[in-house]
């Protein structure tokens, strides 16, 4: 399959033949829909370098906002289907800190000894005509038209009551929101 490679720190990504992926345990293989590109992507290849803060070596698929269709399920999934549409949740973490058990794998305790920060990000992502992602990781296309509206407080109130840290997530749901938004706009588009 053909895919966007990070090969080395300074230097463009490039596209390249790679090996389509296999699911590993827990695991699904999406055929992607559509990988959004941003600023972090940018970073890896352009300022990154090899003692970057984030501990990323080069050497994998670019991609960390990603949507697609359930091609085939690694073993111990359930209750995916091949066909279905998902997006990807793209930080992994530790899964064992209690910011991962809360599912806030973005706040990983442990992040710094992670194999890596997710898909995409030290893990091959989506920039790839197939990834591979942890089933836990996967959002549903269909919930995403239940979402809420986030509101939050006036900036200068944000900044002096007691809730300016649920609004700073509440503002961090909307950034992953954000991300998830064009993902889906790309399952809407290629929609069969």
């Amino acid at each position: 399959m053909r895919a966007v490679v990070f090969d080395d720190f300074k230097t463009l990504p490039v596209l390249k033949d790679i090996e389509k992926p296999t699911p590993g345990p827990g695991e699904v293989l999406l055929k992607v829909a559509g990988a959004g590109a941003c600023h972090s992507d940018v970073a890896i290849f352009q300022d990154f370098e090899a003692n970057n803060p984030a501990g990323l070596k080069p050497g994998f698929v670019l991609g960390h906002e990603n949507s697609g269709w359930v091609e085939e399920v690694g073993p111990g999934v359930s209750g995916i289907n091949k066909g279905e549409a998902y997006l990807i949740y793209g930080p992994i973490g530790c899964q064992h800190c209690r910011a991962c058990s809360r599912g806030q794998d973005t706040y990983c305790e442990n992040a710094a000894t992670n194999p890596y920060l997710g898909v995409g990000l030290g893990r091959n992502g989506g920039m790839a005509e197939y990834v591979t992602a942890p089933a836990r990781n996967l959002v549903r296309w269909a919930m995403l038209i239940r979402l809420p509206p986030r509101r939050c407080p006036t900036p200068a109130s944000r900044r002096t009551t007691p809730s300016s840290w649920l609004c700073q997530s509440s503002m961090a749901a909307e950034s992953s929101r954000s991300s998830l938004a064009w993902a889906a706009w790309a399952l809407w588009v290629c929609r069969s």
